[in-house]
């Protein structure tokens, strides 16, 4: 039997065997490239890349976006031009534009200090086959009760918990909403909802604010809010829709920052593995302290306080896209570093990063689905030069 490991893309196009597999016209093809895959491992990444684009130039034109019909034309063009000669010669001319729109047809794009336009269809790229995989997060969280008790939330369960005081606890497909039925007994419990690595969930308080929080976050709050205010503790990352109440605002403490709200749109980043905490405004006004500083922003804007730093400073140019991404459903990289990427990653997938010689330079644009498969997204980023292989729950990065 050959060996396919001096394989390049264009071999792998050339040859009729893999056609056949790729059209899935032929049982056997599909036996034969699944037998040397699973004894040539290390010819996956460049077969896999192989595979998607012999599936993108063979597509039907009508399901791709109008924003790339164009250069899908042209790769089109140059094919059929190459296909009398026996193999795709000239693909070498063209296969980094059809990468390229392989990437936008998937619905993840990611280059290498390029600009990008605006996502406008996204769909799951198919992986022909793969050794390792990490599934992406899911809605599921940790409720610790007042008494200590911990309860397991996901999408998946739903109708009442429990109650505390004159406070119903409901889970319901994603999201614990507090209702407060009657007055108030005074008596205020204080519970703690937790996501884990690979998680998000949604949380609907007593007072009707709607918090969002990001995988690896934890919000404490009052299962009724009494007396003159309403005050909340977040670790991690919660975007809020704060219910407007004048006569009680609203207060968000994170990393020794006290952000003071009415009723707005806000997004805090506070992750610990982070170098700064970020406050991003939407709507509304709030008002960020720390220790004797102050500082009031408004929509468009971020206040961002560096690690072990009083100061605040104020960034008036923010793309709130980019903020509320997560909650969205996609990552936003914008002119970032690979290890900044690799944060989210980790965070979202519940993987270790380890890097095996230098970090990769450069800064890195794109927004891939965070629906996708750890090796579906790892494959768009590795368009851009960066090498990353999965082993077990560990993601290796090397340049």
């Amino acid at each position: 039997m050959m060996s396919y490991k001096s394989y390049s893309v264009e071999d792998f196009l050339a040859d009729e065997l893999f056609q056949k597999y790729c059209n899935g016209s032929d049982e056997n093809a599909n036996v034969y490239w699944n037998k040397i895959l699973r004894e040539e491992p290390g010819i996956l990444p460049v077969f896999n890349q192989a595979f998607e684009l012999y599936k993108l130039l063979n597509a039907d034109q009508g399901n791709l976006t109008e924003q790339t019909t164009r250069l899908f034309n042209r790769i089109q063009a140059d094919n059929q031009k190459a296909k009398p000669k026996g193999k795709l010669s000239s693909i070498k001319t063209w296969l980094a534009a059809a990468a390229v729109l392989l990437i936008v047809a998937s619905g993840s794009y990611l280059f290498f200090n390029k600009p990008v336009e605006k996502i406008v269809k996204n769909e799951k790229p198919s992986i022909p086959y793969t050794t390792d995989d990490v599934a992406p997060g899911t809605d599921k969280a940790i409720l610790t009760l007042a008494d200590g008790s911990a309860i397991i939330l996901d999408s998946n369960a739903h109708g009442e918990i429990t109650s505390q005081g004159n406070v119903t606890i409901i889970n319901l497909n994603g999201q614990l909403a507090y209702n407060q039925e009657g007055q108030s007994r005074k008596q205020v419990f204080y519970n703690t909802i937790s996501t884990p690595r690979g998680g998000q969930y949604q949380l609907l308080l007593s007072d009707g604010t709607k918090v969002w929080l990001n995988a690896a976050s934890s919000l404490k709050f009052p299962t009724s809010f009494e007396g003159n205010e309403r005050r909340v503790e977040l670790n991690g990352e919660g975007y809020f829709e704060v219910a407007h109440n004048p006569a009680k605002p609203f207060h968000v403490n994170s990393n020794e920052i006290d952000v003071q709200v009415l009723g707005t749109h806000f997004n805090i980043m506070a992750y610990a593995d982070e170098e700064v905490v970020r406050t991003s405004l939407l709507e509304g006004s709030v008002k960020i302290i720390k220790a004797d500083e102050s500082l009031v922003i408004t929509p468009g804007s971020q206040a961002i306080v560096r690690n072990n730093s009083d100061v605040i400073s104020l960034n008036k140019n923010v793309d709130m896209e980019q903020v509320v991404a997560w909650k969205n459903g996609y990552f936003y990289f914008d002119n970032i570093t690979i290890p900044e990427i690799m944060r989210q990653i980790s965070r979202w997938y519940n993987v270790e990063v380890i890097y095996e010689g230098s970090v990769p330079k450069g800064h890195y644009v794109g927004r891939p689905s965070r629906n996708l498969n750890l090796s579906q997204l790892l494959k768009v980023i590795e368009y851009s030069g960066v090498k990353l292989n999965i082993e077990g729950n560990k993601v290796i990065v090397s340049e």
